[in-house]
């Protein structure tokens, strides 16, 4: 049996998927189905769902979970006394649970013990790791959540619970095994799975995060306008309803082009925003106040000094608050300011690595903070970004400071009695991954950018990894600065653009307009986002 007859043996009672792969048979020729060649990207799985060997459905999924299993049986392991949990970040979403659907299907047929969260409940992949550290006995889980949302491709993580480092091997057998089974080489088997008592964990999670607050039990009079997304809702509820904070869900658009957020009638001091990355937030501060209140998004190096200075001038009253001593930004953010807290506080600041998580570092008591609206900071209990237990730090924070009658504005005013509170905004543009190169010596020609003249030129092209990769760094006057990178995901170039407020934003719409220009001249897909 060739590839192209095994795909429609394999879905011959589905209508729709045999005429779909006769179509692409048609279209790319019977070849197409030889080969699966899944995209991995940060040891996980990236396709979208599509009756082809490259996408997801339910034939290419069932091969990777025996793949999986037949790894596990390779290193002579008794399956049976081990436990794998399947979750995502959106169960709503009938893909997502379907995915989970076929992994479970051909997991339970080797015995091994398949955990699900009770009641389909959403979980963050920082939940998950939270959860995996919490039961202690879990040894692998399989995750989905999204990669591209727009274009709808999907992540499918494989983790090693017990020891990560296996993780890029089991990967990497998957896909050298793929092509070499055939759907009868599959086994399957329909059984309950054992069901994770979600509650309890919760409660948990919710406990240690609240715990890391700076000031346990102090007088909450703040007012949120909350935007969620689909994986953290219930937590979020949950969090600031013990924590007694007064919140309201919001259903609302953002201009993310101007970072403003408009609400009619209803009043906030904040309104924060849980990016659908899981990992960032956006906190957004009353700038025109009327019957239509307009919110602007507060900057977040501004927010991090403002917190790192709270800390260092404050004594906490909990003895289990976060400790800050290592502190790491990215080229991203506003160095000049994040530079003058450090040595405020007598912080060590350490060499900046790209990060994708904190095994990237293993440093105590630090903070980083990078360039995409996130923040890290070091503790026993998350392990990874998280935005939950960022929104709970700085909400302590902004909380405190209503109860001294002091807003966000305040807050930068007296900072800025110390040091000059620049302007840092950010534009990008869309272009192929393949001209970076021709981009990178073109623009390293240049003596001038849009009639600005620099002081120095820092190539940070070593700065990279599998999802983004730094440019270049130009220095013009004090205090202003050009930072590009490359979105190797999204194929954009992201610039970075920090100027004093007497500019206005001058030099970035300068910058904006001068690169378009520039990027068009190389015959670049390019559009301005």
């Amino acid at each position: 049996m060739n590839r192209i007859e095994e795909w429609l043996e394999f879905y011959k009672d589905n209508k729709k998927a045999t005429n779909q792969i006769k179509k692409n048979a048609l279209k790319y020729g019977n070849e197409i189905y030889n080969d699966s060649n899944l995209k991995v990207v940060n040891n996980a799985f990236v396709a979208q769902y599509l009756y082809l060997p490259l996408g997801f459905n339910e034939l290419i999924i069932k091969k990777i979970a025996q793949c999986f299993l037949n790894y596990l049986r390779l290193k002579n392991l008794d399956i049976a006394n081990y436990y794998v949990v399947l979750a995502t970040n959106d169960y709503q979403n009938p893909i997502k649970k379907q995915i989970l659907s076929y992994l479970k299907e051909v997991l339970q047929s080797s015995k091994l013990k398949v955990l699900e969260f009770e009641n389909n409940n959403n979980s963050s992949y920082s939940f998950l790791q939270y959860s995996i550290l919490k039961m202690e006995n879990v040894d692998y889980a399989f995750f989905i959540d999204d990669f591209l949302i727009e274009q709808k491709y999907f992540a499918l993580n494989i983790l090693a619970c017990q020891n990560p480092e296996l993780q890029q091997e089991i990967i990497s057998y998957i896909q050298k095994q793929i092509n070499d089974l055939y759907f009868e080489d599959i086994s399957d088997f329909h059984d309950d799975s054992i069901k994770i008592n979600t509650s309890k964990l919760i409660n948990e999670y919710i406990n240690d995060i609240l715990n890391f607050k700076f000031n346990k039990n102090a007088n909450r009079i703040i007012k949120l306008g909350i935007i969620p997304n689909k994986s953290n809702k219930h937590l979020i509820r949950k969090a600031l309803g013990r924590d007694d904070i007064s919140y309201q869900f919001l259903h609302t658009q953002i201009n993310n082009k101007q970072n403003k957020i408009i609400s009619w009638h209803q009043k906030f001091d904040y309104i924060i925003h849980f990016l659908n990355d899981d990992q960032s937030i956006k906190i957004f501060a009353p700038e025109k106040k009327g019957l239509k209140t307009i919110y602007k998004s507060i900057e977040f190096s501004n927010l991090l000094a403002i917190y790192l200075n709270f800390i260092y001038t404050n004594k906490s009253k909990n003895e289990n608050s976060i400790k800050i001593e290592n502190l790491i930004y990215s080229f991203g953010t506003n160095n000049f300011l994040l530079n003058f807290i450090a040595k405020k506080m007598d912080l060590n600041q350490k060499e900046l690595k790209l990060l994708k998580n904190e095994k990237a570092f293993n440093i105590p008591n630090l903070l980083y903070l990078d360039e995409e609206q996130k923040f890290f900071i070091t503790n026993p209990k998350i392990k990874e970004f998280d935005q939950l237990l960022q929104a709970v730090i700085l909400v302590d924070m902004l909380n405190y400071y209503k109860t001294q009658n002091m807003n966000i504005t305040n807050l930068e005013n007296d900072l800025e009695q110390e040091i000059n509170i620049t302007n840092l905004s950010k534009f990008e543009i869309k272009s192929l991954n393949t001209n970076l190169d021709h981009f990178k010596t073109k623009l390293f020609a240049q003596t001038e950018l849009a009639k600005l003249n620099y002081n120095e030129l820092i190539d940070l092209s070593k700065y990279q990894n599998e999802t983004e990769k730094f440019v270049a760094k130009y220095e013009f006057e004090e205090e202003e600065w050009l930072v590009i990178k490359q979105d190797l995901v999204n194929e954009r170039l992201v610039f970075f653009v920090n100027e004093t407020k007497k500019t206005k934003n001058n030099i970035s719409n300068r910058l904006q307009k001068f690169f378009l220009r520039f990027l068009n001249k190389f015959n670049f897909n390019f559009s301005l986002d």
